[in-house]
């Protein structure tokens, strides 16, 4: 904590042109420097669940004081909804989360729309204030396709008490453990992991969203003029590969999802020999016949 103070003072301190936090406690952290230094540096604060009830701003379209940004909504009921098309069958929901603050946030919001939109799935917390990773995985390895998979985040603490770091080894290992696929609220980059994907927005726009705001700041706008927002619209993102080799039948695929790794089609494969055929064959009786 002394550390994180003289992080935050140093930054104040500085007289930068924004001061740029990320999660709800770094942002806390950031407006209150600014606002016991009487400071005029603008908090730009991204990935905050619910900034009004944090005390950033004090509404989402008229922030009112120096502080505003992104909040990093996640679309619950669309990721279910995903589940239950790619899983017939599916009758729990197994969210997997660490004992961070966000995670403790993230696990609320989930149960409550769970209970809200689908009493009728049972919702199975798996977080490591609970069970050890060797627990974890082996109860995932009892699944099947009656249960849905929704991972969040298992940070773990190594290293000892003066020098520690925190990492998620898991998400590098889980899905290979699994019969079923492991879908995710957030974007953990489809192209570098082995989930399923899910229903979030991506980083691209939520970066772009990022930037929009920083542009606004750098030009002129006040923090407090500017309405704080989503980090962009979520969209269907699925591994195609991780899907197949979970053995969910093609025609469950939503048809407006995004995918990654999916085969081209046989036209998509040899369309240049066709248009290169078709060519042939109507210069030939162009000239012939």
């Amino acid at each position: 904590r002394q550390r994180q103070m003289c992080i935050r003072d140093r930054m104040v301190a500085g007289d930068y042109d924004m001061i740029i936090a990320v999660a709800t406690p770094a942002a806390l952290a950031a407006y209150s420097a600014v606002q016991s230094a009487s400071s005029t540096i603008p908090v730009i604060f991204c990935a905050v669940s619910d900034p009004v009830s944090a005390g950033l701003v004090q509404s989402m379209d008229a922030p009112g004081n120096n502080c505003t940004g992104t909040a990093d909504s996640f679309d619950v009921a669309g990721q279910v909804d995903i589940i239950k098309q790619l899983q017939p069958e599916v009758n729990r929901i197994a969210f997997i989360s660490d004992n961070r603050y966000i995670s403790t946030v993230t696990r609320q919001a989930v149960s409550a729309v769970m209970q809200k939109d689908f009493p009728d799935l049972k919702l199975e917390l798996l977080s490591s204030e609970q069970i050890s990773t060797e627990e974890l995985l082996d109860t995932l390895t009892s699944y099947k396709q009656t249960t849905g998979v929704i991972y969040y985040a298992w940070l773990r603490q190594y290293g000892n008490n003066k020098n520690y770091y925190l990492s998620d080894h898991l998400k590098k290992i889980l899905p290979s453990f699994l019969e079923v696929p492991v879908f995710t609220l957030a974007d953990l980059n489809l192209q570098e992991n082995l989930y399923a994907g899910g229903h979030y927005i991506s980083i691209r726009d939520f970066t772009d969203t990022v930037m929009s705001t920083i542009s606004r700041i750098l030009s002129g706008e006040t923090a407090s003029s500017i309405p704080y927002q989503n980090g962009g619209v979520a969209h269907t993102y699925l591994n195609f590969a991780d899907l197949k080799w979970c053995k969910i039948p093609e025609n469950l695929y939503p048809k407006d999802a995004i995918y990654f790794f999916q085969p081209p089609t046989f036209y998509q494969q040899y369309k240049t020999y066709i248009w290169m055929t078709i060519l042939f064959i109507a210069l030939f009786f162009t000239l012939y016949i």
